[in-house]
């Protein structure tokens, strides 16, 4: 009864608050505008969403035939060149995982750029760029904690289409309901600023996320690849849509 009273006076006092979350195992979580307050907290999610990405591209590199046939011919050349077979076995290694760290750093940022704009962007101008957290509020502490987040803005190759650059919720959070909320909150946002179409890119190594997309009446319009880490290890950049966007009855 105390925590329903909780949630009730947090939704009535604070209007950022522009809906709630109940999930099954009874937490309630809100969605609200982001504040210049949580640019800090957004560049760690940022951060988070691109470390995720950038373990699948290691682990597809390591993987990779071409990354074992060059292991096995390094391997075979150290121990015609060295006496020692400690050389021979750990030299090799050593080169490959330093080349692949090399091509990884300098290809990485073309996986998921970082925000474009400036943040004070995302509050001047809501109908072009916005973002909507999603905040778990302690109580105890008084205080919230962003578990994650929905960037959007003008699709730059088409004017009557919105663009999604991050949707994230952290690992820990997610298979309970709150980003398909955080995903329907920011589709009708999208339609009271009179867009039409809603785009995402995702790449291939976020295959979860691309799946969740499907699930939820997006369809794969376009693929490209941007980058090639290793032979056969490419970064395929895959473009997501909903169009035409359909008004709830009644709006």
């Amino acid at each position: 009864m105390v925590e329903k009273n909780l949630e009730k006076s947090a939704l009535k006092n604070d209007n950022n608050y522009i809906d709630k979350i109940k999930t099954k195992s009874g937490k309630t979580y809100f969605i609200r505008d982001f504040c210049m307050e949580d640019r800090f907290d957004i560049q760690q999610l940022c951060s988070q969403e691109r470390l995720e990405i950038n373990v699948q591209v290691y682990r597809a590199c390591f993987r990779n035939r071409f990354t074992y046939i060059t292991l096995v011919v390094l391997m075979f050349l150290c121990m015609c060149l060295f006496n020692r077979i400690l050389w021979a076995i750990s030299l090799p290694p050593l080169l490959i995982s330093s080349f692949l760290i090399y091509r990884i750093s300098k290809m990485k940022s073309k996986l998921k750029t970082p925000l474009q704009h400036n943040y004070s962007d995302y509050i001047d101008k809501p109908n072009l760029r916005r973002i909507l957290v999603v905040v778990e509020n302690d109580n105890k502490n008084n205080c919230e904690q962003i578990i994650g987040f929905c960037a959007f803005s003008t699709f730059p190759l088409d004017r009557l289409a919105a663009f999604i650059t991050h949707f994230y919720i952290l690992s820990k959070y997610r298979r309970q309901g709150i980003g398909q909320k955080l995903l329907s909150v920011s589709r009708e946002k999208v339609i009271d600023a009179k867009y039409r179409r809603l785009n995402i890119v995702c790449s291939r190594y976020q295959s979860n996320g691309i799946k969740y997309l499907l699930k939820n009446n997006f369809y794969l319009k376009d693929t490209w690849s941007t980058c090639v880490f290793v032979p056969r290890i490419t970064d395929e950049q895959v473009l997501l849509t909903i169009s035409p966007l359909i008004e709830k009855k009644g709006n």
